[in-house]
């Protein structure tokens, strides 16, 4: 197989924010690139505007660096967004008359807009806006930060702003059908740990008045949604590791009757990402069930069972919450999906008779995909303690020789592998290796049930569950065990020090912006929460629980070469936990090298440093072969 370019995995285009007009007449979406360039606060990227009647595709941005949160008003006529002049300007709204094609700028703010509704009348929207931050003081004073993502309404016709909220921090919100009440996830302090112990709180719009109506702890809630009636809310929760993996459970509550949620799926559909009101009343769920997606139609209101519409081996992205846009008077939902053979691409659904029958919009990533090749397989495994277990294993096409095998592992750990391109991995394809991908005990995708079995658990059985999978390719002859390589990002940078630290069957380790010394990540990180939710510990109270879970503290077991990679900038993962790592195997006389990405945050988004560490984990496991 020809060797691919570190470059070629960043030649292809990102579809993100795919959206259909309620009345099914406009379908828009944003296309970027997926990097950004030295110097650059994002990527560069176009919104675009497809006209079903015309069959014309056009630029909605118009010149504008970039755009994002799509949002079509309730009659159809218009599109809003967030968009950026230039790359260091702050964020602001634009409207599209989608008859003219004319876009106005309509806020002019120096806060930063994060989110935004439409009302009802399409009179007015409700912003979600962070506050201009000032000058620092000197000396800085820790965590007193008073600058809050706070609500307003902002009247179209004569521009006026209206503040809604005040002293707390709102992190995501609905507006009531008819547009008197709004429903928030709030929190005293706008801090990112801030965001595991929010509430619900149910805003009067007459009068600005706000209560607390759910306290979920410990688990978190996501995706807000009201019922067409305006009675109850509908939300998905579980226990997760990070802002923005939305997965769980669907639940109902009424935020005016103090009744407990009610759990609508508990379970039966996998993990729900994401869901929407159909025309007829109805729910359209999307979840991820035994790592396929899954679109279910629920009746609440009757009590009848979910239908499933479709279980596919096939990805809807994106990779953190999956969901589809929905129109409901055509019974239509658009979706940017991909798999194992076929990169990003928009589709369009229709629903019809119990099923969806799907078309193919845009083509935009084939050449690409033709270019990357290799082959995808589900495989399913017993573990330590008899769970079965998924996860995906990619290879050469027509290679069925055992070749070197790099697992590698992924964060949060509240995610999971799918049936996805994967572009990245198509360049240790193309140097000879096999790439597993398990789903541990943790990931999400087999329902809350599944991705909380490692809460309370200190022994590290998800790790355990890895090692049963590697055991079962080599038992099948699917893997070199002579070869065997580690990887893994975040929780999965976390499991590949615990790798090291608890086991010596790899030839290399690369642990990427990984948690070495989970005592001092809490003491430092700004997600301080996530460890004590999902371990089920207090690290102040329990801290005897917190070293048996912390791979530095079994440091002097390791023995595997390991490379460590960390961005400079890392709020999640500050960089203290890859120097400590580092530290502690070179005078333990373990082969390691430590580089640090200057202006990189959780994760490469450069794309130079893309390249750059695809390049050095290629190298350093190339150089622990053993023929």
């Amino acid at each position: 197989m020809t060797q691919v370019a570190a470059s070629d995995v960043l030649s292809f285009r990102a579809l993100s924010d795919v959206q259909l007009s309620t009345d099914g007449n406009y379908l828009s979406y944003v296309e970027a690139d997926p990097f950004r360039l030295k110097g650059e606060n994002r990527e560069r990227s176009t919104v675009w505007v497809h006209d079903f009647a015309k069959n014309m595709t056009y630029c909605a941005s118009q010149g504008l660096a970039g755009g994002g949160h799509l949002r079509f008003s309730p009659d159809g006529s218009k599109l809003g967004f967030i968009g950026n002049a230039e790359q260091a300007s702050k964020p602001q709204l634009y409207m599209l008359d989608l008859t003219s094609a004319r876009l106005l700028q309509v806020t002019n703010s120096d806060g930063e807009i994060e989110q935004f509704e439409w009302t009802s009348s399409g009179s007015s929207l409700i912003l979600l806006m962070s506050e201009k931050a000032g000058a620092p003081e000197d000396p800085e004073e820790f965590e007193a930060d008073t600058n809050y993502s706070s609500l307003y309404s902002l009247e179209l016709q004569s521009g006026s702003l209206d503040r809604i909220s005040s002293g707390y921090q709102v992190w995501e919100f609905a507006v009531s059908p008819d547009s008197s009440s709004v429903i928030a996830l709030a929190s005293d302090e706008p801090y990112e740990w801030s965001w595991h112990v929010a509430k619900l709180v149910l805003i009067d719009m007459q009068k600005k008045s706000s209560k607390t109506v759910l306290d979920p702890r410990p688990r978190q809630i996501g995706s807000l949604k009201w019922t067409e009636d305006g009675k109850n809310v509908y939300f998905i929760s579980s226990i997760v590791s990070d802002r923005g993996l939305i997965g769980g459970d669907l639940y109902s509550f009424s935020p005016f009757s103090g009744n407990e949620p009610l759990n609508i799926t508990n379970n039966e559909l996998g993990t729900v990402h994401y869901f929407d009101w159909t025309d007829d009343g109805r729910l359209l769920t999307l979840s991820v069930n035994m790592a396929k997606a899954q679109l279910s139609l629920l009746s609440p209101s009757t009590g009848v069972k979910a239908v499933t519409l479709g279980s596919y081996d096939f990805w809807i992205d994106p990779v953190f919450q999956p969901m589809f846009s929905l129109s409901r008077s055509g019974n239509a939902i658009a979706v940017v999906r991909e798999d194992p053979g076929s990169q990003q691409e928009i589709w369009i659904g229709q629903i019809s008779a119990g099923s969806i029958s799907w078309c193919q919009h845009t083509h935009l990533n084939h050449e690409q995909a033709e270019k990357l090749k290799g082959e995808c397989s589900l495989v399913e495994w017993k573990s330590f303690d008899g769970t079965m277990m998924q996860g995906f294993l990619y290879y050469n096409p027509g290679d069925d020789r055992k070749k070197p095998l790099i697992v590698n592992i992924h964060g949060g750990p509240s995610m999971s592998y799918g049936f996805r391109f994967n572009q990245q991995i198509r360049y240790f394809l193309s140097r000879g290796f096999s790439v597993f991908l398990p789903n541990p005990r943790g990931s999400t995708g087999r329902g809350p049930a599944f991705s909380e079995l490692n809460r309370g658990n200190i022994d590290g059985d998800d790790f355990k569950d890895i090692l049963a999978g590697i055991e079962y390719l080599t038992g099948k002859g699917l893997a070199d065990p002579s070869n065997l390589f580690v990887m893994g990002g975040s929780y999965g940078g976390y499991l590949v020090a615990w790798a090291v630290t608890h086991s010596d069957i790899f030839n290399a380790a690369v642990m990427n912006y990984g948690i070495s010394n989970l005592m001092s990540c809490h003491g430092t990180e700004w997600n301080i929460y996530w460890d004590e939710f999902l371990f089920d510990i207090n690290p102040y109270r329990e801290p005897e629980k917190y070293h048996r879970k912390s791979p530095i503290d079994y440091v002097n077991n390791a023995k595997t070469p390991t490379l460590v990679l960390h961005g400079k900038e890392d709020p999640c993962v500050p960089v203290g936990q890859g120097r400590e790592f580092f530290r502690a195997l070179k005078e333990l006389g373990v082969e390691t090298r430590l580089f640090v990405y200057p202006r990189e945050k959780h994760g490469w988004t450069e794309k130079e440093h893309i390249i750059d560490a695809l390049q050095r984990q290629a190298e350093w496991f190339g150089a622990h072969l053993k023929s």
